[in-house]
């Protein structure tokens, strides 16, 4: 996907996965929680496999000069089912339709992939983040993992009936 301003590509190369790392990095910073329960470090050391093909994608925005913009990833869950993760774009891109963008490229590569649902966790001070899975048809489900972070919420979307 292309627009004036940036672009989306799934990450295929070292470089690639090398900035998704740097930007999840920059996105676990912010949120100042430690996610040691998730095996964070185990997670970025082997991106690829998380997020790669045949069962995921890991999607980068750049700016029209090639830097990163953002991404999100997409992985297995279970069976027919995937989950959507990452999703972060630096707030020097916020607010100019890179997240709905990345969103909607996201659901796409679910569907494509074969999945029937797309699942998310996510902080109830995410309100922009909410704010876009709902208006893409998420709804409210209870938790399908743990997550012991206080005030989590989780959100899934049926891909075959959109």
């Amino acid at each position: 996907m292309t627009s004036p301003l940036f672009s989306i590509e799934s990450a295929v190369s070292t470089t690639d996965f090398d900035v998704a790392a740097q930007l999840i990095r920059q996105y676990v910073g912010e949120l100042g929680i430690d996610l040691s329960f998730q095996d964070f470090n185990s997670e970025l050391t082997h991106l690829s496999a998380q997020y790669g093909h045949p069962h995921g994608a890991l999607l980068l925005a750049r700016d029209t000069l090639g830097q990163p913009a953002g991404c999100v990833g997409i992985r297995r869950w279970e069976n027919d089912i995937a989950e959507l993760k990452r999703m972060y774009v630096p707030s020097d891109f916020r607010g100019t339709g890179i997240g709905s963008a990345l969103l909607e490229h996201a659901i796409r590569s679910a569907r494509n992939l074969g999945y029937r649902l797309l699942r998310l966790d996510t902080l109830a001070s995410m309100k922009s983040a909410q704010k876009l899975y709902l208006a893409q048809g998420f709804y409210e489900i209870p938790p399908y993992r743990y997550n012991p972070v206080p005030d989590t919420q989780y959100f899934e979307l049926n891909l075959v009936e959109f």
